[in-house]
């Protein structure tokens, strides 16, 4: 299986490799690596398993020499050129990303072409870390949900008296079935999780007077619960819940778009602008208030928790806050600093202008960015040649996305109800046909690297 994986990379001109290290049952350090392509077979891009090493066999800790020889070893072994080697993802460790001495450091020693991605699903939990971290009270009821579901969790008595109590307040006959579906219990709220808060606050949210009254019900008895019960019993906490129950499910729903098999360079910032739209749209219409003035008869019958204008007000503030916090840590987060990556906007057909003077002078700063880079191996005067090349097959690509591709893009790629971006597709495009490759050789070189360009490390993760 691993010789027919390794037979498809070989016939490619760049592959990105994904890896991460983990202790396994038996605690041995291990390095998982996976390898990104396009196919040749299945004219698709393709994310393969590619090796397990246990790192400490050799070396005497994970560092970033240890991580990175195991790595040139993988590729050695395999006969796979580390030339081709043109991508790199990880979890944005230090020891990984380390500006001087990290690995993808190391490894652009050996090819100083290579791309080095930070994962875009790690880049999406700071960004809601640095968020939180900016609101001290966002953090306090983060903190809040860890230590309920931990009050709960370490005590069977403390959960069986707060499974009893959701089935009095729910007034239901349940039979087994059914109890499994009403009554549930608290999940897990962790840091280190990808947005794992969204499930733990979703328990919170639908039995909060559950949780209130079995608080009530053991204050006497347990510190603990008296002390969760005073920081749980007030509207302003009430009121972060009813906001995080909003803003959560968009953010879960872009980390698992990133968390899926194969996410694309290009797919990224469209899911970026939904969500923020859509995060935009919740503050217009301030629909976590909205739901919580209609529930609020609830809170002040069953737990005396009212709601003042000033109250209402406050909650409000709060909330677009937390949404221009997370807008902002979003943007900066996925802020790409390299003029490379985003020299990368030229394989979308969408974006080449109608006018002619625009059209004329469209791409030639960003090719010429590109060949910079790509040919900085070379001697001076064929770099000059490749260059120049670049930029005259760019001249022709430009009218073959005109007059070509722009015509044939499907309708809902065009206007973007497709789950597949116009440059993806385009990508496709250029890699499929082999009598584009004969005329615009560098270009599909790099339309390659931008296609095999691994841009989370959910496979390792996992």
């Amino acid at each position: 299986m691993k010789q027919k994986v390794v037979e498809e990379v070989r016939q490619c001109k760049a592959f990105g490799l994904l890896t991460d290290e983990v202790a396994d049952i038996s605690v041995t350090e291990n390095l998982i690596t996976f390898i990104q392509f396009f196919s040749s077979h299945t004219q698709e891009v393709e994310t393969r398993f590619l090796s397990c090493q246990n790192i400490l066999e050799e070396f005497s800790s994970a560092n970033a020499e240890a991580i990175s020889s195991l790595l040139f070893k993988e590729l050695k072994s395999n006969g796979l050129d580390v030339a081709s080697l043109t991508g790199f993802t990880s979890d944005g460790a230090k020891v990984m990303l380390g500006q001087n001495n990290g690995v993808a450091a190391k490894l652009r020693q050996q090819n100083p072409i290579l791309l080095n991605i930070h994962c875009v699903c790690h880049r999406l939990a700071l960004a809601c870390t640095d968020s939180n971290e900016e609101l001290s009270y966002i953090k306090n009821v983060e903190l809040v949900l860890r230590q309920l579901w931990q009050f709960f969790e370490n005590s069977p008595k403390r959960m069986a008296v707060y499974l009893k109590t959701q089935a009095q307040l729910k007034a239901v006959l349940l039979g087994e079935p059914t109890k499994k579906v009403i009554v549930k219990k608290l999940k897990k709220a962790c840091r280190t999780r990808w947005l794992s808060l969204d499930a733990s606050l979703t328990a919170v949210f639908k039995d909060f007077l559950s949780i209130l009254q079995t608080l009530s019900l053991l204050e006497k008895e347990e510190a603990t619960a008296c002390g969760l019960l005073k920081k749980m019993r007030c509207l302003k906490f009430i009121g972060v819940i009813y906001i995080l129950h909003d803003i959560l499910p968009i953010l879960s729903t872009l980390s698992r778009h990133f968390q899926k098999g194969l996410v694309n360079y290009a797919a990224i910032s469209p899911a970026l602008i939904l969500t923020k739209v859509k995060l935009k749209n919740l503050v217009e219409e301030n629909t976590p208030l909205e739901k919580l003035k209609s529930d609020i008869d609830s809170f002040a019958d069953q737990a005396d928790i009212r709601m003042s204008s000033k109250d209402a007000k406050d909650i409000e503030k709060l909330f677009e806050t937390y949404v221009n916090a997370l807008t902002s840590n979003i943007d900066n987060r996925f802020r790409d600093s390299s003029d490379v990556l985003a020299s990368f906007s030229i394989f979308d057909p969408l974006a080449v202008p109608t006018n002619a003077d625009d059209f004329k002078t469209y791409g030639k700063r960003k090719v010429e960015i590109l060949a910079s880079h790509f040919f900085q191996q070379d001697e001076p005067q064929e770099k000059t040649c490749k260059g120049d090349k670049l930029l005259t097959q760019w001249q022709g690509m430009k009218y073959h996305f005109k007059d070509n591709l722009k015509l044939c893009m499907p309708d809902d790629i065009r206007n973007g109800t497709a789950k597949t971006t116009s440059t993806e597709w385009c990508l496709m495009k250029l890699l499929g046909k082999r009598s584009l490759k004969h005329f615009f050789p560098e270009l599909v070189y790099i339309a390659e690297v931008v296609a095999s360009l691994p841009v989370s490390n959910a496979w390792p993760e996992r």
